[in-house]
């Protein structure tokens, strides 16, 4: 057998695997060996049955990335003895037999319950900027993209019925429900401050700037990032739509529901994104044991 390994080994090398690889390959092939004679087989006779076995084995004693390095060099040996004539067929397979490993899920930052409520005490207080406390609703209570907030119209919300329209990514379009407390600081901000701005009145931009019709993503960061002050913590736009979406999803809102509001067109990406638990929520859990 051991002169089968080393014709095995000048094989892969002559197909082109590095020194070190042919090594471990032909390593992961003598340790396959070892333990067939444990099992009285051989590299020759091992068949369907033997591989199961030995991954069962595996399974119970080695890492993942160890299984599938040890898979794959089986798989080529197998290849090996099909071609000069010791095999007929395949008894291990490359993709079949290889473990899964399971997808990490995303942790995306989030703020905690008690940062939450310490922002919306401050929002409420008088001295507030009304601006920056209606931004701060919307991205907090619709989990609308910055790049959505900016190009917010006048004509896009329905205070009647209390919806937003975004046109989200590639012009689709959704509607948003409002809480009454976002509506009522919209309302607020366009009265008092909005008509401030020397481009209110030729601007249909909910949002203006005293240098602008229409703000950009990065004067949207600076409007709310003294936030940071207050709840000691780091605040920008996207951490609110987190935020939104983790929330719904641990009060148990569908996730065809949190898709629709966050206006993901496929399913999935709200599942790889957001179906995790929050730092704090964790350290709950773990504390109910």
């Amino acid at each position: 057998m051991n002169q089968l390994i080393q014709d095995y080994q000048e094989y892969i090398i002559n197909q082109g695997l590095s020194i070190k690889t042919s090594k471990n390959y032909t390593y992961d092939v003598k340790t396959f060996h070892k333990w067939l004679k444990s099992k009285d087989s051989n590299l020759k006779t091992f068949n369907r049955y033997h591989i199961l076995k030995y991954l069962e084995y595996m399974n119970s004693n080695l890492k993942t990335s160890t299984i599938n390095k040890k898979i794959n060099s089986l798989f080529s040996f197998n290849n090996y003895l099909i071609e000069i004539g010791i095999k007929e067929n395949l008894v291990i397979f490359n993709d079949k037999d290889r473990v899964k490993t399971a997808t990490t899920a995303k942790q995306v930052d989030v703020f905690t319950k008690s940062e939450q409520e310490h922002l919306l005490f401050h929002l409420h207080k008088d001295d507030v900027n009304i601006r920056v406390k209606a931004v701060t609703l919307l991205l907090l209570y619709s989990g609308i993209r910055a790049s959505e907030l900016i190009n917010i119209r006048l004509k896009d919300i329905d205070y009647l019925l209390n919806e937003l329209t975004i046109i989200g990514k590639g012009n689709k379009k959704r509607v948003i429900p409002l809480k009454s407390i976002v509506t009522k600081a919209i309302k607020e901000y366009i009265s008092e401050e909005r008509i401030k701005s020397k481009y209110a009145k030729d601007s249909d931009f909910l949002f203006v700037t005293e240098r602008a019709a229409k703000p950009s993503r990065d004067t949207v960061r600076l409007w709310i990032k003294p936030l940071e002050n207050v709840i000691d913590a780091k605040i920008y736009p996207h951490k609110f739509r987190h935020s939104l979406a983790t929330n719904l999803i641990n009060k148990g809102v569908e996730i065809s529901t949190v898709a629709a509001i966050l206006g993901h067109s496929d399913i999935q990406t709200t599942i790889d994104f957001y179906v995790n638990i929050s730092k704090e929520n964790k350290e709950k859990a773990i504390g109910k044991l």
